[in-house]
């Protein structure tokens, strides 16, 4: 009854329905595994959208938190950063390579920071990054992404490490010169 099926292709016609224990499964247009939303296009927007509200969320439950006077900024960067950027990062090196959907969880990262801390809204994001210790959305894609590169090159399972020698952009198309 929980199982659903999806079929990741750009064509409008589905394949027939896969029978399981004599159950048809119909064929999902999104389906979410490990928090993480798979679109059969492969497009992003709607696991963006949905972390970008989880974040909002999160925010708001700790916002009498943030508005304290009596807690210091550190431990409001603290709390920010173990809480609102994890959600933020969660399976970033999945969905990072998405350059749309990160500019808009790096955007809603920034805002969420600078209302946490009461940082004016003319105050550069650029800048805020510099001053303040803790790693943006932006900035962890890459870094997460290597390790878990480093990670699977050395794993021990061979089926698992030679992954890495897939070539992510060997599906494009290529123009010839003029």
């Amino acid at each position: 009854k929980k199982s659903e099926s999806i079929f990741f292709s750009r064509r409008r016609k589905t394949p027939p329905p896969i029978l399981v224990n004599a159950q048809r499964l119909k064929w999902s247009n999104h389906t979410t595994y490990l928090g993480i939303t798979f679109h059969r296009h492969l497009s992003w927007s709607r696991h963006i959208n949905q972390t970008q509200n989880k974040a909002q969320a999160a925010f708001i439950a700790l916002k009498p938190f943030f508005d304290n006077k009596n807690v210091n900024n550190r431990t409001k960067l603290r709390a920010f950063s173990a809480i609102i950027r994890s959600i933020c990062t969660y399976a970033i090196p999945i969905w990072g390579t998405s350059e749309n959907g990160l500019k808009r969880i790096q955007g809603t990262f920034m805002r969420l920071l600078k209302s946490s801390l009461k940082i004016p809204w003319y105050i550069r994001n650029s800048q805020i990054l510099k001053e303040i210790p803790i790693i943006s959305p932006s900035q962890a894609a890459p870094q997460f992404a290597a390790n878990l590169h480093k990670t699977v090159r050395n794993h021990p399972n061979p089926a698992v490490s030679s992954l890495i020698r897939f070539c992510p952009r060997a599906h494009e198309r290529v123009k010839r010169p003029y």
